[in-house]
């Protein structure tokens, strides 16, 4: 039967089934790709039909976004200079002019300020060395006046002959008509023993204007037969403090011990001065007097002078209930200016 098929021309071939297509190789990426330094992807693997093509190329899996992070100074990795050794790290310093600005300014600041330190330096080591000095000046009139300050309450026997007590006790010391005029230790006495501190050139020629004579007893002033003398109230405020301690407080007012012609100067507030006065009526006394320091001693910061006192009449008449017989002691306190200053007298009798 003639299907319409030329069979003389046909002609199969037997398939040689031994030998096999191999498959194209597809190439290995260079390199394994990663993700961070822990993940790792391996290479993709192409997948071939049955003739050995390939018939689909898997997309490699998106890389993860990497977490957002602070942003971080710049790092840069040169190439050694020397071979062998491993490169260093430089990090970029970001915002380094605005750093610098803030260092330049604190600089600026300690410069400013070092004077002012140098300054207190000084006058730190000038305070010092005026205290040292000043301590030593302390000690230097301390020992040659041979008193020894310290916590020891014992009674320490002092030479009554000694500069120091015979210095002491003339200042304070009064005569047997000053003891008549006042024997009490008051501010008319005060003011009367500071006023026998001032030096007599402190005391000037003067003149009686503003001289109120209804103001003090028994004394007057006259420009006209008369030129007083006077002294600046000041004066008599320094000796105050000298004598009886730089804490005193002692009002200015008339020089006069009693109704007697004792001191004699006139305190007129206007002037600022004391002026002298004419005593009108002088009384005259007759009774006579015997004082003796039989001990001098110190306690402390403290020195007593012990006056033993007897009182004569001149002309075998009364003595005067306001003079007594007996013992009196003069207290004297070393006081800030370091002078000893005069802080009372007591008495009691002899028997």
């Amino acid at each position: 039967m003639n299907n319409g098929v030329n069979n003389s021309e046909l002609k199969i071939e037997p398939v040689d089934n031994t030998q096999t297509t191999q498959p194209t190789e597809t190439p290995k990426p260079a390199e394994q790709q990663s993700l961070g330094s822990n993940v790792k992807i391996a290479p993709v693997q192409p997948m071939y039909d049955e003739n050995g093509k390939v018939i689909e190329q898997p997309k490699p899996a998106a890389k993860p976004a990497p977490a957002q992070t602070a942003p971080r100074p710049e790092i840069t990795q040169p190439t050694p200079t020397v071979p062998g050794e491993p490169p260093q790290i430089q990090i970029k310093e970001e915002n380094k002019t605005e750093e610098t600005q803030q260092e330049q300014t604190k600089q600026k600041k300690r410069l400013s300020l070092t004077p002012l330190f140098l300054i207190i330096i000084v006058a730190l080591i000038g305070g010092i060395l005026y205290i040292k000095n000043d301590k030593e000046q302390i000690i230097n009139q301390l020992k040659y006046q041979n008193i020894v300050i310290d916590t020891n309450e014992e009674k320490v026997q002092l030479d009554k002959n000694s500069t120091l007590v015979q210095d002491l006790y003339h200042k304070v010391a009064t005569s047997v008509k000053e003891d008549w005029a006042n024997p009490n230790l008051d501010d008319e006495m005060r003011r009367y023993l500071a006023f026998r501190q001032i030096n007599s050139n402190m005391f000037y020629d003067s003149h009686c204007d503003l001289f109120d004579q209804n103001k003090i007893y028994n004394y007057t002033c006259d420009n006209k037969d008369f030129k007083p003398k006077a002294f600046k109230e000041e004066m008599l405020q320094i000796e105050l403090k000298k004598l009886f301690g730089e804490n005193s407080k002692i009002e200015n007012g008339n020089i006069q011990l009693g109704r007697q012609c004792i001191g004699g100067y006139e305190y007129i507030a206007e002037r600022g001065e004391y002026v002298q006065g004419q005593c009108i009526e002088n009384n005259a006394i007759t009774i006579d007097v015997k004082k003796e320091i039989t001990e001098a001693y110190r306690i402390n910061d403290e020195i007593y002078i012990v006056e033993e006192t007897k009182y004569i009449s001149g002309n075998k008449g009364d003595i005067p209930e306001t003079l007594k017989d007996g013992i009196y002691t003069y207290t004297f306190k070393l006081d800030t200016n370091l002078n000893y200053a005069y802080i009372s007298k007591t008495y009691k009798t002899k028997y």
